[in-house]
């Protein structure tokens, strides 16, 4: 697909996209000329990753830089070094149905959880985000979500260790808000 297609997939602006690539969180596209490049799944895939993660976890660029060199393989895996200590600044862009099985998923925990609390937003965005990336499987059993964001990251691939540790901050901190509450 050309970028214009992958800009109308991704709901991510073209221009966006190029600043991505400028600056390396973005991968080139195979050129198919001197100045049109060809994107596949991958990019779809990566994009996703950047959106999810700057979304949700309010990391600055050149951190997320530096975590996606990790997922890329160009620095060693040093999981949770550096991460921001509050991660709890939300401001996801979830699609509807990213946000709907959030909504369904945080309906079944026994919580007693007050729709109206701010910290509500937050955990619907980090459960919103692992379904985005499709890391649902991860959340089978939020009552183990703790083991997952402090266990054992190198059981897991690299990006979805990455991704795992990021959103595993903001949903062990919201957590820990709602059950001192």
């Amino acid at each position: 697909m050309r970028i214009r297609e992958l800009s109308a997939y991704t709901g991510v602006p073209i221009a966006t996209i190029k600043f991505y690539l400028r600056i390396g969180l973005l991968m080139p596209g195979r050129l198919s000329s001197r100045n049109q490049a060809w994107y596949s799944e991958d990019h779809v895939r990566r994009l996703r990753l950047i959106r999810v993660l700057l979304d949700v976890s309010g990391l600055r660029l050149a951190k997320l830089g530096e975590l996606l060199a990790i997922v890329d393989g160009r620095e060693p895996a040093i999981f949770g070094a550096g991460l921001p200590d509050s991660l709890l600044a939300s401001s996801s862009e979830l699609d509807d149905e990213d946000r709907e099985w959030a909504r369904k998923r945080v309906s079944q925990l026994n919580w007693h959880l007050d729709e109206d609390d701010s910290r509500m937003s937050v955990l619907m965005d980090v459960l919103g985000a692992y379904h985005a990336l499709g890391y649902s499987d991860l959340l089978e059993n939020l009552d183990d979500v703790v083991t997952l964001a402090v266990g054992e990251p190198a059981a897991l691939d690299t990006e979805r260790a990455v991704a795992s540790l990021v959103l595993g901050d903001v949903l062990v901190a919201v957590l820990r808000r709602f059950a001192q509450a």
